[in-house]
């Protein structure tokens, strides 16, 4: 497990396994993106190996303070597999910014938000 959250806009990404055990760093990384005044804070998904329900649930936990302030979680780059867990889990399309501009992706689903 690693993340990396880049500056402006704020984009975490996380790479490998996210369970519990790597939920310290994980929502460490999501604080500091929360902190920052971005109406949209982007997480990228698309190097994850494994995506637990704590992962998903910070995940949640983070669209539902962002929408509280008016922001928008995008989720950007993630499997098909994650994908689905994300919508079944109600985090996509739930909590998502409407596009200015599309940038491609082979699947329209992934299709992301910039500025």
């Amino acid at each position: 497990m690693s993340v990396t959250v880049l500056q402006q806009p704020p984009i975490a990404v996380f790479r490998g396994e996210e369970d519990v055990s790597s939920a310290g760093p994980r929502r460490e990384a999501l604080r500091r993106c929360l902190r920052t005044e971005s109406p949209l804070i982007s997480v990228d998904l698309g190097d994850i190996t494994f995506l637990d329900s704590s992962a998903v649930g910070d995940l949640i936990h983070m669209a539902d303070a962002l929408a509280k302030k008016g922001r928008a979680l995008e989720i950007r780059r993630c499997s098909r597999d994650t994908l689905r867990l994300l919508q079944l889990a109600g985090v996509i399309p739930v909590h998502r910014l409407p596009a200015r501009e599309l940038v491609e992706h082979p699947d329209p689903r992934l299709a992301r938000a910039v500025a």
